[in-house]
C-alpha cells in the first residue's frame, strides 16, 4: 500500500506562496505512473473545484508533484487530494488522503523580468522524459523511462518541431542518459545511452551505442552494447547515468 512520508505545503500551513508547487513523497514505495492522473491527484479550491494544473513524478515514482497553471488566489484555502485511484507498482491503492493550506498575499515577479511561453515541442503521449540532447543534425533527441528514444525534427528557421519519430525502443527497459559521440555528424549519427531492465535482477545496467539513419533517410537503427552488468536497485534507482565525453 502507498504510504505518504511527507507533503509540501504541510497540512494546516498558512501564508503559502501563491505560486508554490505541491509535492508528495511516498515511503519506501513507487507509484504506477499510469494511475497518476488529474483525478487521482488534484488540488481543490474552497468551492471544491479542481485547479487546472500540470502533474508529474520523479524518475523512480517515489515523488509526485502538481504545479498550478496560474498563481493561486491570495488568502484562500486549498485542499490537496489523493484518491484510491492512485496505485503502486503492485496494483495496491493508496488510502484516500487530503490536506489543507491557506495562501498568503499574491506574489510578484522582480521588476523588468518577463517571460513569454512558446511550445516548441508537442509533449502529447510522452511520459517521463529522462534526458535530452541536440544532435549534430540540429534535431532534438529525448529518452524516456519507458525505454524509448524519440527524434524531434526541427524547423531551423523557427526552432519548432515539424515531426517526431521513435528511433529506438528498449522493451522493458528504462533509459536515463544519452549523449552524442564527439565524432558524430549529421550523416553519421552515433548516440550513446544508458539503460537498465525492469524485473530482471540487480545487474542489468548497460552502456550502449546507437547508429541512427539521418532524418528522411530509410534505414534501421542498430544497437551495440559496450558495458554490461552494472548494478542498480530493484526499483532501478541509481542505475547508470550521466554520460559525458571529456
Amino acid at each position: 500500500m502507498l504510504n505518504i512520508a511527507s507533503i509540501t505545503p504541510n497540512d494546516g500551513s498558512a501564508d503559502v506562496n501563491t505560486q508554490t508547487p505541491i509535492r508528495v513523497q511516498f515511503a519506501d514505495d513507487a507509484i504506477d505512473k499510469s494511475t497518476l492522473t488529474n483525478e487521482s491527484f488534484r488540488l481543490l479550491d474552497a468551492s471544491g473545484n479542481p485547479v487546472p494544473a500540470v502533474i508529474g513524478s520523479d524518475l523512480t515514482g517515489g515523488v509526485i508533484s502538481l504545479t498550478p497553471l496560474n498563481p493561486l488566489d491570495p488568502f484562500s484555502e486549498y485542499t490537496i487530494e489523493i484518491t484510491s485511484d492512485l496505485q503502486n507498482e503492485a496494483g495496491e491503492s493508496t488510502t484516500p488522503f487530503s490536506s489543507d493550506f491557506m495562501t498568503g498575499a499574491l506574489g510578484s515577479s522582480p521588476a523588468g523580468l518577463q517571460f513569454t511561453r512558446q511550445q516548441a515541442i508537442d509533449g502529447e503521449n510522452r511520459f517521463g522524459v529522462s534526458s535530452i540532447a541536440v544532435g549534430p543534425d540540429g534535431n532534438v533527441y529525448a529518452s524516456d523511462i519507458t525505454g524509448k528514444i524519440v527524434r524531434y525534427n526541427l524547423d531551423p528557421a523557427t526552432g519548432l518541431a515539424t515531426s517526431t519519430e521513435v528511433i529506438y525502443e528498449q522493451p522493458g527497459g528504462q533509459i536515463v542518459g544519452i549523449a552524442f559521440d564527439p565524432d558524430a555528424t549529421a550523416t553519421d549519427l552515433k548516440l550513446w545511452f544508458t539503460y537498465a531492465e525492469r524485473n530482471n535482477g540487480f545487474f542489468t545496467g548497460t552502456v550502449a551505442r546507437l547508429d541512427i539513419p539521418p532524418s528522411g533517410v530509410s534505414g534501421t537503427t542498430t544497437k551495440q552494447d559496450f558495458i554490461i552488468g552494472l548494478p542498480h536497485t530493484s526499483g532501478l534507482e541509481h542505475q547508470p547515468n550521466g554520460l559525458a565525453f571529456g
